[in-house]
């Protein structure tokens, strides 16, 4: 079976500063195509260091990509190091020479010298073009290896890979393929976790289920091989249902988005807002809100209350709950959520109270025991834990907590009553629910500029939706879609002022009319029973609520066996 090492070549990717994004995506592109990438190293720009690399490289593995360490100065190094140890002269190629000539004469600017080592080449390799950069990428095959040298920045690397190299590594693998799918989950332990699911993934010996488990999350990830993409899905996908159904209400993404991720996405589908009160993990709720892009959208104002007094004067907690039940107590938190909610102004209060230890602890209350509340206009939600570890892991741990407390309670009520009615439904992730104002389809890359000017020149102003009941497409006599629906005069504005201008682009106009709608659950099969459509009635004049639409994205839809994901590419601003 084929495999590949990829080596990343730069001392900058050695410091904290910077991320090799490259070989993460290397491995996904490898992987689809039933390559498995079996080592990844990153090496500094050190000749010796580098020629070890390579020659270990080469004594273990088939297939060995380089990142990197193809431009013009003195340390770039992997053109010579690699000629070296695979015993190839250099030659200056005057094809790439003049090519290299003409794009700097473009710029206006006479080509600097050091550049022509650009145009070095071992002998026998196979030149892959960069229509992106200078640096020529270059594929070397001797034996059982095959050398690829791809260039460092990732606008110039992917497109090189997927046209010059992607087909080539697909025809020698045969045709073999991988299919993957993740569901993320929270605060269920892994033990717990597996002993619910083993002896469903233990029935299938053709599909690797992997664990991975860090505080207050799980990863469960399902890789499965065919003989093409089409097979390799329909293995996963067969496995991924019976997985989603078992862990079902514990499962917060079927994707990469981080916890913090979906609950800022219900927040903003909700319209609602939210406030945070914190004494043990220090604040810890409130960063984890607010590293995400757009949260100033819902979160409204987060408070450290560590000693009693701050308690009391940020919240309003009378003295003499304090006394009575102690500051680490369910009272205390239920005030604590509740006086911040009141105090913001907000949908949600959170309260966060406990031991995060090492010292503090006592027989009734050791370290570790935390109470957290989440606060809405039906009441306030209350929660004791008692977590092992540290002080950090059990900070970690109640915070990861409280954002799940947080996300059951913004599921949405219609998802969560149905979900149990019936199987025949796939409800859609909470990352993935969105509007769609057009579904343009198969887009070649340099047409997503064209589509971005006219996404950035709409000149639209920010509107309030009305979401209000559901409905079945399409009927209730063959249901495959469960809708819920909107009054949105001015998406269907928006709507058809974007199919205008994408039309004299050259995409094809929309002919049926514009509906707004929200798509929250599709049927798993050919279509959804008659017990569901039954229970759904009652949410026909469902008020879901109202809320701001200030934003349009650009996204990249693949379908995964979980269902579509979606890849943000582009946001703008109304």
């Amino acid at each position: 079976m084929l495999s590949a090492e990829i080596i990343a070549i730069g001392s900058e990717l050695l410091t904290p500063r910077f991320k090799d994004t490259n070989s993460f995506y290397l491995t996904e592109q490898l992987n689809s195509i039933g390559i498995p990438v079996v080592m990844k190293t990153i090496v500094g720009d050190d000749e010796s260091y580098l020629e070890h690399a390579v020659r270990g490289s080469l004594d273990r593995t088939p297939i060995l990509i380089t990142i990197g360490g193809l431009g013009p100065t003195e340390d770039d190094v992997t053109r010579k190091v690699v000629a070296r140890v695979l015993q190839r002269q250099l030659v200056l190629n005057d094809e790439i020479v003049a090519r290299l000539q003409r794009r700097f004469k473009a710029r206006g600017v006479e080509m600097p010298a050091n550049n022509a080592r650009q145009a070095l080449v071992p002998t026998g390799a196979d030149i892959l073009e960069n229509n992106h950069g200078t640096a020529p990428g270059l594929w070397i095959s001797i034996e059982r290896n095959h050398v690829i040298l791809l260039p460092g920045p990732p606008s110039e690397l992917k497109p090189m890979f997927e046209a010059s190299c992607l087909p080539r590594l697909h025809e020698m693998a045969g045709g073999v393929a991988l299919a993957r799918c993740v569901f993320r989950t929270a605060c269920l332990p892994e033990s717990t976790l597996d002993a619910r699911i083993a002896p469903i993934y233990t029935r299938y010996k053709n599909i690797e289920t992997t664990l991975l488990a860090k505080p207050g999350q799980v990863d469960v990830r399902l890789t499965a091989r065919g003989k093409n993409k089409e097979e390799a899905e329909k293995l996963v996908h067969e496995l991924g249902d019976l997985i989603d159904h078992e862990l079902d209400e514990f499962i917060f993404a079927r994707s990469e988005e981080s916890l913090e991720e979906v609950v800022g996405m219900y927040l903003v589908m909700k319209g609602t807002t939210i406030s945070v009160a914190e004494s043990c993990t220090g604040g810890m709720v409130a960063q984890r809100l607010t590293s995400v892009p757009g949260s100033s959208r819902y979160f409204m104002s987060g408070v450290v209350c560590y000693t009693n007094e701050s308690k009391m004067e940020l919240t309003g907690i009378p003295p003499l709950l304090i006394e009575m039940q102690g500051a680490v107590s369910a009272e205390v938190a239920r005030g604590l959520a509740e006086g911040i909610r009141a105090r913001a102004g907000t949908t949600v209060g959170v309260g966060v109270t406990g031991i995060a230890g090492p010292t503090g602890g006592s027989a009734e209350k050791p370290v570790g025991t935390v109470h957290i509340a989440v606060a809405t206009p039906g009441g306030t939600e209350h929660r004791q834990f008692l977590y092992p570890g540290d002080r950090e892991r059990v900070r970690w741990q109640a915070s990861q907590a409280a954002l799940d407390m947080v996300r059951r309670e913004a599921l949405g009520d219609v998802q969560r009553a149905l979900r149990p009615v019936s199987d025949t439904a796939r409800w859609v992730a909470p990352e993935s629910i969105h509007i769609t104002l057009k579904f343009i389809g198969e887009v070649r890359e340099k047409r997503i500029d064209d589509i971005h000017e006219v996404l950035g020149g709409l000149a639209w102003k920010p509107f309030t939706v009305k979401v209000q009941g559901v409905g079945f497409f399409p009927g209730t006599r063959s249901p495959r879609i469960f809708w819920a629906g909107m009054e949105a005069p001015t998406m269907e504005g928006l709507a058809e002022r974007l199919d205008t201008r994408l039309e004299r682009l050259g995409f094809e106009k929309e002919r049926r009319k514009f509906r707004a709608h929200i798509t929250l659950a599709r049927a798993r099969d050919t279509r959804m029973d008659s017990s569901l459509v039954a229970a759904a009635s009652e949410y026909n004049e469902y008020e879901f609520g109202s809320f701001l639409v200030d934003r349009i994205f650009l996204f990249k839809s693949s379908l995964k066996p979980t269902g579509a994901v979606y890849e943000k590419l582009r946001e703008y601003l109304l």
